[in-house]
């Protein structure tokens, strides 16, 4: 019997494989650890008597939280995926996974521009600026960048790379389409619809002369107007700085109406339905408010109170706006009218 060889079938094509998908677990991991670090940081030097005061927001709050937010949920939903029953050691990107990776990346992209944009309005009119310690912005736009580049690669041994592709163009234009209504509905801001980036951060200065434990009302500086469409509700009024003889009574809201015009003064001759509490204060669209605060001095001297932020939400996000309100109260020593310097 003649035995006739077959032909053996040609060895199968090696799976096209890719580290770039590793790439990405550890971006998607650093960007959720990234998160954890200020995004924005503000601060002014001392002055008056005042020591330096800085306010940061981290990814999931300040300028953008909502994309902050999507940030981490996609980046640490990118990674669990990935670990999943070794997905990223296979070298292939899913279809799941594609959406996920231009989701965190395109967040990231849009959330550090934000940031950027809005503070650069802030510094122009404040002069204040970003401050370096910030750095979860920069490294944030350091791993976009590795990122995207890291999916184009993961991209070319995607199995169905068409699909793939339309996967990313459309996350991209939805994502594009929902930043930008977000920045222009005021929401995106850091100070929320009652402050745009050019009113983050402002104030000015009131004194007055009293004597210890005589509480003074000071009124006429703070005011926030809503010109959103949306009813905005005032949360609470923070002294964030203020010296051991500078005591806070409270906060208030001025109704206006019959009640006088207030400035400055003591606290004693204000009728009590003239001093609304602040938290629960709703402030509708086209409406404006007036806030202050009624302290008292526990020693003589020139005792000081300022740096304030106020926290307000509409629906479930919330807002902080910050003021640099100088507030003095000067109590003489006994004997004297006045206090030196002031």
């Amino acid at each position: 019997m003649v035995q006739v060889d077959r032909a053996s079938a040609p060895p199968a094509a090696p799976t096209r494989r890719s580290n770039a998908v590793w790439v990405l677990v550890v971006i998607a991991a650093l960007l959720a650890i990234d998160g954890l670090v200020p995004w924005e940081r503000w601060c002014r030097d001392a002055s008056s008597g005042f020591i330096k005061q800085c306010f940061h927001a981290s990814v999931w709050s300040g300028t953008a939280s909502i994309e902050g937010l999507g940030v981490e949920v996609l980046a640490i939903a990118f990674v669990v995926l990935g670990l999943w029953k070794g997905r990223a050691g296979s070298g292939r990107l899913t279809l799941p996974g594609v959406a996920l990776a231009t989701g965190f990346l395109g967040l990231a992209w849009t959330k550090a521009v934000l940031v950027l944009g809005d503070g650069g309005k802030t510094a122009a009119v404040s002069g204040d600026r970003l401050d370096p310690a910030a750095v979860g912005t920069w490294l944030a736009l350091a791993l976009a960048v590795v990122g995207v580049l890291g999916l184009i690669a993961a991209l070319v041994v995607v199995p169905r790379s068409r699909g793939a592709v339309a996967v990313v163009a459309v996350a991209s234009v939805v994502i594009a389409a929902l930043g930008a209504g977000y920045a222009s509905s005021g929401l995106a801001w850091w100070g929320g619809p009652l402050a745009p980036p050019v009113e983050l951060i402002g104030g000015g200065g009131e004194g007055a002369t009293a004597p210890v434990g005589d509480p003074q009302a000071f009124a006429g500086q703070m005011y926030m107007r809503n010109d959103g469409p949306w009813t905005a509700t005032l949360d609470g009024l923070d002294v964030v700085d203020a010296d051991s003889g500078f005591r806070v009574v409270g906060m208030f809201v001025f109704p206006g109406g019959s009640c006088p015009p207030i400035g400055v003064g003591p606290a004693r001759i204000l009728r009590p339905r003239c001093l609304e509490p602040v938290a629960g204060t709703r402030i509708p669209p086209g409406s404006t408010v007036e806030l202050g605060i009624v302290a008292e001095t526990t020693s003589t001297g020139i005792h000081r109170g300022g740096w304030m932020r106020i926290r307000y939400h509409v629906g479930p996000l919330h807002f902080e706006v910050f003021r640099t309100d100088l507030i003095y109260i000067c109590t003489p020593k006994p004997g004297h009218k006045s206090c030196p310097g002031f």
